[in-house]
Parts: structure tokens; sequence; C-alpha cells
């Protein structure tokens, strides 16, 4: 049902510049402003594995506020998760979960509204 519409902001993954040739996979959060051309980087490190992000909006609103996805720390073999505010344009750390092991990279998920009580 999106296909198609015009967005104001881009949420993708990126590799840094420093990123060893080596390390495989995205360690960089970018958050790109259509209009203003913008943006704004969140770099978890090079010795992470970044992984797509979902955008979450608030009920009634299409603009999302946050974005919420997993990242793997390759020197731990752990999995976090982790929650940004975006809707100052910005990317601002809110939470982060580290799990005790590793799931399984191309993890994907939606969120759907559940129905109205």
């Amino acid at each position: 049902a999106d296909v198609g519409r015009e967005n104001e902001r881009l949420l993708c993954l990126e590799r840094s510049t420093a990123r060893p040739g080596t390390v495989p996979g995205y360690d960089q959060l970018a958050l790109l402003d259509v209009r203003s051309g913008a943006r704004a980087i969140y770099n978890y490190g090079d010795d992470w594995m970044v992984e797509e992000h979902l955008l979450i909006a608030e009920r009634g609103s299409s603009l999302p506020r946050w974005a919420v996805g997993t990242a793997l720390d390759l020197r731990a073999r752990a999995t976090t998760v982790t929650v940004f505010a975006i809707d100052g344009g910005e990317i601002d750390l809110l939470a982060q979960a580290r799990l005790p092991y590793a799931l399984p990279l191309g993890l994907h998920g939606t969120f759907v509204r559940a129905a109205d009580a």
C-alpha cells in the first residue's frame, strides 16, 4: 500500500569509509531528509553488523518517530535490539537491550497495529 507514496524521510544502512574491507556488512544507520537533503548518522562501530531497522509512527500519523532494529556485535557474538528517536531529524539512542546470544542474520519484522478493543 506504500508503493509509490512520497516519503519525507528515508532510513538506510551505510558502510563507513573507515570500515575495514575484511569486515562484511554495514556499520551505520543513516536518516535522510528527502526535502532538505539533511543527513543524520548513527555509527555502531567497526565490530558491528547492522541490519535493517523498522520505522514506527505514532497512531494517526504517517511521519515516523522511532526506528527499531537489530545489530550483531561481532566481537561479543551477541545481538542487540535498539530503539532510536528520529522525529527531530536526528538519530537519538533511546534504549538498547543486549541478548545473551546472536540471532540469525536477516531477521526482519513487521509491526501490525492491534485491533482496538
